[in-house]
């Protein structure tokens, strides 16, 4: 049985046979990237733009995304310090989807609990009155995880300015689809001066980015299809 290769970086010879197979949806797919992303004259700048790719990158663990994107910030002066900061921002906020989701865990845990419930409700703004019932439930953890979280996403002395850190949050949080993280850091972000222009940009540069983790592994798909017998 042969050895089937996965993530290499010769993959992106592949990207040919899509652009050939599909040429309008690969120009649309291009097109919408490179006004979303590669803009230079947008509310972002360039350097926050591509830490922002990077943090959405980490999330959908592209490969191929990780490569283009870090490259790039490094060469618009991203440091290994901011790079390193972006790294746990986006950690941060992977851990505060699954524990942000606990409060309506212990919710639906509690309506089980009850006869004739009937149906359950979902995402609730009152939800967070279960927070208390995780942090009673499992106090050790709730306040390891709060150290971590204020840590990498509420420092103010980091190398990462504290509004950019908000932008990347939200932009994680709109990868991990939380609402309950969209409401923290949305509200954050507009009080440390992000605008409008900024909150949109950075929604279509992570729509850009997720859609980038499907198209780029797409030229592994390119790769899997030749090969299968």
């Amino acid at each position: 049985m042969s050895v089937v290769h996965y993530h290499e970086s010769t993959d992106r010879a592949y990207a040919r046979k899509l652009r050939e197979a599909a040429p309008d949806e690969f120009n649309a797919y291009r097109n919408f990237s490179d006004t979303a992303v590669g803009r230079k004259d947008g509310a972002i700048a360039p350097k926050y733009r591509e830490l922002i790719c990077v943090a959405v990158g980490l999330v959908t663990q592209c490969v191929y995304c990780l490569q283009t994107h870090t490259a790039k910030a490094r060469q618009l002066g991203v440091t290994e310090a901011e790079l390193a900061e972006a790294v746990y921002v986006t950690a941060a906020l992977r851990a505060g989807a699954a524990a942000a989701h606990g409060m309506m865990a212990m919710k639906l845990f509690e309506h089980a609990g009850r006869e004739n419930a009937g149906a359950p409700t979902y995402h609730e703004s009152t939800d967070r009155a279960y927070a208390k019932k995780l942090r009673e439930a499992a106090p050790a953890e709730f306040a390891a995880y709060r150290n971590f979280a204020d840590t990498a996403a509420g420092r103010a002395d980091g190398a990462i300015p504290t509004k950019w850190r908000e932008v990347l949050a939200v932009a994680v949080a709109l990868t991990t689809q939380c609402v309950y993280c969209l409401e923290t850091h949305t509200a954050k972000a507009k009080k440390l001066g992000v605008t409008e222009a900024e909150l949109a940009e950075t929604v279509y540069i992570t729509a850009a980015l997720r859609a980038g983790g499907g198209a780029a592994h797409g030229m592994m798909a390119m790769k899997l299809y030749e090969n299968a017998a």
